[in-house]
């Protein structure tokens, strides 16, 4: 259960592009009590009286813990797979190390997060997976991206992930390049695993927007939720995932 973690909730405070920039920890705050939505994505905690309302549906799917195959199915009616839109697997490397990408330009040889959607323009994948993941000099970091996509061929969200694949159970990285999303497949592997949330609220659509509705622009607002998995037995993380979802899903316009 959520409420079971101590931990450590995130704030949406600014958006760059398509990316989001998370600080402002809150430390000891209980992550089963779910931090307020943030629509605006300034440096306030909570959304302001004109910020658009989060429905039940809503709520249930950005703030609950259990699957979000399994919650799309259910709100559809469809069978969920994943459609790999991206993935890459690199060794972790550390602050110090030749090839660390601590330069904010790019000019050197890690991937940078501008080519996914998750955090900001300043932060390699580097950077996260030591910050977020607790990572360690020479850890495999996976980044995905996949569409969330039913039997009907429509996209009804997508997730931008980023995992610690050797902490990962074998079957799960056997896996990986299948049509399962890995939640689903850490089920399967029978690995309990913590969901902590860490942001929701709305985020724009960026680059995904086409996919999510015809009617979106890279600026539209949609429903959009930030958490982190953790091995229930060894308390470790595994992945960081930011998660979109098509307004039409919940049966209103875009913001």
């Amino acid at each position: 259960m959520l409420s079971s973690y101590q931990g450590r909730v995130s704030k949406y405070n600014e958006v760059v592009g398509n990316k989001i920039v998370v600080d402002g920890r809150l430390p000891g705050a209980q992550v089963g009590s779910t931090p307020p939505p943030v629509a605006g994505f300034s440096t306030t905690d909570t959304a302001t009286e004109t910020s658009p309302k989060f429905g039940p549906l809503e709520q249930l799917v950005l703030r609950g813990d259990g699957l979000t195959t399994t919650s799309l199915e259910i709100l559809t009616g469809r069978q969920i797979t994943v459609r790999i839109r991206r993935q890459q697997r690199f060794p972790l490397i550390v602050p110090g190390q030749p090839s660390y990408a601590a330069d904010t330009r790019g000019t050197n040889s890690d991937p940078r997060f501008d080519d996914l959607s998750i955090y900001t323009d300043l932060d390699t994948y580097t950077d996260i997976g030591l910050r977020d993941l607790d990572g360690e000099a020479g850890d495999d970091l996976l980044v995905r991206e996949v569409f969330l996509t039913g039997d009907n061929g429509v996209v009804y969200g997508t997730a931008s992930v980023l995992a610690i694949v050797n902490r990962l159970p074998t079957d799960v990285t056997r896996d990986l390049d299948t049509e399962e999303p890995i939640g689903r497949l850490l089920v399967r592997a029978a690995l309990p695993v913590i969901r902590e949330l860490q942001s929701w609220g709305r985020l724009p659509a960026g680059d995904f927007a086409a996919h999510l509705g015809s009617d979106l622009s890279p600026e539209s607002r949609v429903p959009a939720r930030t958490y982190r998995m953790r091995d229930m037995l060894t308390g470790r993380p595994l992945t960081l995932i930011t998660e979109r979802f098509a307004p039409r899903l919940f049966g209103h316009a875009p913001g």
